[in-house]
């Protein structure tokens, strides 16, 4: 064919709002979401709820936007209860020998 992917969704979604294609997409129950530009995210009210912006003061400047951290740290009340190796589920025998695995 020799179009590369890019291309290839580029032309075949062309004639689609982003609007009209989610919805569509939604209704086939494939799941998508729009790709947000950085203006649209740094407007969104999830970056805030979620500390991805914060605000700090300036000598001369003021008040700046800038982000966040990029992962939110959160402490856990207790540690995880160590589970053996042989009682994983990705250890099990018949995982390790099934084809698709690698086995």
């Amino acid at each position: 064919m020799g179009l590369s992917a890019v291309t290839t969704i580029e032309t075949t979604f062309a004639d689609w709002t982003s609007k009209a294609l989610l919805q569509r997409l939604d209704e086939l129950g494939i799941p998508s979401g729009r790709v947000r530009s950085i203006d649209e995210v740094c407007e969104w009210d999830q970056t805030h709820s979620q500390g991805q912006l914060v605000e700090v003061e300036h000598d001369s400047l003021g008040t700046l936007t800038l982000p966040g951290p990029p992962r939110r740290v959160l402490r856990r009340a207790a540690a995880r209860p160590h589970v053996p190796a042989t009682e994983r589920p990705h250890s099990r025998p018949g995982l390790r020998r099934h084809p698709r695995l690698g086995g």
